[in-house]
């Protein structure tokens, strides 16, 4: 973080930044260096990535946000979001626990019982546990109250049957935060309940997705990647639901996320272009550089402008938060143009190796690990994950630009 951002923060807020920035400093070094090697074996990856949960626990930098009783530290959003900028600084590993703070703990810290939290906050805050979230159905799109995922009431609590879709982490999750329909009769918004559930639960089948990149990278643990959810004659007890029944819609809308998405992005777009130079000092292409430099070089130095560019509304954007303001539309602009923009650096690198990125991992004469062709496929979901390129326009159209519906 820059100076002139820092100079922003509030006391207290910096004090959190400076315990934040020493922890990390002490810590993440020595931790990647006992775990030298992990991110090769699919195993190792997630027992490092637990490892370092509970390690962040320990030093209660997990859900800093939470209460103390529950392992927090009562942490503001600005807090919030300095952590994880300081997370990214210090190249830390990503938790893939990130789900069940952000979206599970809020409401059950204000919707569920004192039982409930008992039994799974705990859990949460170490990484004893792994979370998905049943949101999305096939044809439910954007309209999320849509969902004809069905409860049915039933001795002691509820029997499900449905179907959920593109859903993070179902492989290997032990928990679902789930929404289904409680109530056909009353208006879509209305009629839905939040339920937790066990994935070893009778009845779940959990189908990973084949994807452009020819994986099923939903049964790579650190890949979080998608899965089809089946629920036949699914058995939920009733006292896993969180708050009353019909209200979910309410619950969940409690759900209190500090937007990190237009980071996340931002990040993904900045390592795919600073990918470009590595590119041209690829041995195999040392004989073509010069000729690469003069046919590219415009294009890449573009790259690097509208790079520097998001960077600059990012900063501005984060000073605005920092300072209290509304930040207006800027982080649609920021996740739109960062999604963009990652899809075109995945081109160019991929243009640049020309036949070599065509190699995969392992092959002498592959060009990025064999990673340029692997890059180029996944990056055409960016511009339809967290929202889609269409509807941050729409947004963007109708909110900033004051433009009328279509």
């Amino acid at each position: 973080m820059d100076a002139q951002t820092l100079h922003l923060l509030r006391p207290e807020d910096r004090a959190f930044h400076d315990e934040a920035v020493a922890w990390l400093s002490d810590h993440v070094p020595a931790f990647m260096k006992r775990h030298t090697g992990a991110e090769r074996d699919e195993t190792a990856h997630f027992g490092m990535l637990q490892a370092w949960q509970k390690e962040m626990a320990a030093g209660r930098w997990v859900a800093v946000d939470w209460p103390e009783e529950w392992g927090g530290r009562g942490a503001n959003g600005v807090q919030k979001i300095l952590l994880d900028l300081a997370l990214v600084e210090h190249k830390a590993p990503v938790s893939i626990w990130r789900q069940a703070t952000d979206n599970v703990g809020p409401p059950l810290l204000r919707y569920g019982s004192r039982g409930q939290q008992q039994a799974l906050l705990p859990g949460i805050v170490r990484g004893d546990s792994v979370w998905c979230q049943g949101f999305s159905e096939p044809d439910s799109g954007s309209d999320l109250a849509s969902l004809r995922t069905r409860a049915e009431p039933c001795e002691g609590g509820y029997r499900v049957n449905g179907q959920k879709i593109w859903t993070s982490n179902a492989y290997f999750a032990t928990h679902m935060w789930l929404l289904a329909r409680t109530n056909r009769d009353v208006p879509k918004h209305q009629g839905i309940s939040a339920f937790v559930l066990d994935m070893k639960t009778p009845g779940i089948t959990v189908r990973p997705i084949r994807e452009l990149t020819g994986a099923k990278v939903g049964q790579q643990r650190y890949n979080q990647q998608f899965n089809q959810v089946f629920f036949d004659e699914v058995f939920i007890p009733e006292a896993n639901r969180i708050g009353p029944e019909n209200e979910g819609w309410k619950v969940c809308k409690a759900t209190l996320v500090v937007e990190r998405a237009a980071r996340y992005n931002l990040g993904l777009a900045a390592n795919s272009a600073r990918a470009l130079h590595r590119v041209l000092s690829e041995p195999v292409l040392s004989d073509q550089r010069e000729r690469l430099g003069a046919d590219y070089g415009d294009r890449i130095v573009d790259m690097d402008m509208l790079i520097d560019g998001l960077e600059e509304i990012y900063r501005i954007n984060l000073q605005a938060v920092l300072a209290g303001r509304s930040t207006g539309g800027e982080s649609s602009v920021l996740k739109l143009l960062s999604s963009e923009a990652r899809q075109s650096a995945a081109e160019l690198a991929f243009e640049l190796g020309g036949p070599y990125a065509q190699f995969m991992n392992g092959s002498p004469d592959a060009i990025k690990r064999g990673n340029a062709a692997f890059e180029l496929v996944r990056s055409r979901s960016c511009t339809i994950g967290g929202g889609t390129s269409e509807i941050q326009r729409n947004w963007i159209a109708q909110h900033l630009l004051g433009l009328p519906k279509g």
